[in-house]
């Protein structure tokens, strides 16, 4: 069976090699995607040399899917808002298929189909395979897809690791939230104010781990500060073609912030109808929702506003954020 699957292994190797070579980009991602379909562990031990090399590949135009739109936050919760009005906008405005996914679900999912042993996945791991995903999430089909993500944004030049490539993302949207108002929304939860606070600043240099079954993820959120200074970067945001949403704004300015949502999606390829009326209707329907009610008044002590001032004030003042 070993040597079988060595045979197999050399034999994928030699001839993705021969398409490096010669240039022959669009059938190394032909017989990539087939690989993937056949023969999904084979393809996650030899592929990631080959996928790699096809994203750093631009003579050639439309060559991968460009279909991916990012959807970011710091605290997953908040991107809700944003996933419940594409769900209701997109399928009478928009003429193009499209899903929604977890980052960390695709993650889980693919690690239950190439290992029975391996069931927490660390950032490391993520580091290894996030473009074999993106890949198979973005090459699959032609569908645009919505993947929910509330890790940090990512470049780590020296050893060739980036969060994604400028072939496959059309754009991507981060949702910021006054730190305040999730360490409340923490706490309302029965959260140990302690546990909070780490939550928030990343205090223990651990990243809290999301779990699925028996599998478990390291999702990589970083501080509130890190997170949101990746995302909120301007040459991040002029690459990745980045819309920034404040979550508070949506209680004073519901209808601009959904419209320029649409006009930013536009800009960025997706050829959205913007319809005032259509969302109205969601702003009508969802007018008990939480995310449409001003904050409470956050209760925290002095203490842990000093903590938090001290560690993110600086980030906090640039958004408007007060302690």
């Amino acid at each position: 069976m070993n040597l079988l699957k060595n045979i197999k292994k050399n034999y994928y190797n030699n001839l993705f090699d021969d398409y490096l070579k010669t240039g022959n980009y669009k059938q190394l991602i032909i017989d990539l995607k087939n690989l993937s379909k056949k023969h999904k562990k084979l393809f996650s031990t030899i592929a990631p040399k080959y996928v790699s090399a096809s994203y750093n590949h631009f003579s050639e135009d439309d060559l991968l899917n460009k279909n991916l739109v990012w959807l970011n936050t710091f605290y997953k919760k908040d991107i809700t808002v944003i996933k419940n009005f594409l769900e209701f906008y997109l399928p009478s405005s928009f003429n193009n298929d499209f899903e929604f996914i977890d980052l960390s679900e695709e993650f889980i999912n693919f690690f239950k189909e190439i290992s029975d042993t391996n069931k927490k996945i660390t950032f490391d791991n993520m580091l290894d395979f996030n473009e074999l995903i993106q890949f198979l999430i973005s090459q699959k089909n032609n569908k645009y897809k919505f993947i929910i993500n509330n890790g940090a944004f990512f470049e780590i030049v020296e050893a060739n690791k980036y969060f994604s490539y400028t072939n496959i993302c059309c754009a991507y949207i981060y949702m910021i939230r006054n730190p305040l108002n999730i360490f409340q929304d923490l706490c309302d939860q029965n959260i140990s104010k302690d546990e909070a606070l780490n939550y928030i600043l990343h205090l223990d240099g651990r990243n809290q781990f999301y779990k699925s079954g028996e599998y478990q993820i390291e999702e990589s959120t970083q501080s509130w500060e890190i997170n949101v200074n990746s995302w909120t970067n301007e040459n991040v945001m002029n690459t990745f073609n980045g819309l920034l949403i404040k979550y508070e704004s949506l209680f004073d300015d519901t209808m601009q912030i959904f419209a320029e949502l649409i006009a930013h999606l536009n800009m960025s390829g997706l050829n959205i109808e913007l319809d005032y009326e259509k969302i109205q209707e969601f702003i009508s329907d969802q007018k008990e929702s939480l995310f449409f009610v001003p904050s409470k008044n956050v209760e925290i002590s002095n203490n842990t506003k000093i903590l938090l001032s001290r560690q993110i004030e600086d980030t906090a003042k640039k958004f408007q954020y007060e302690f």
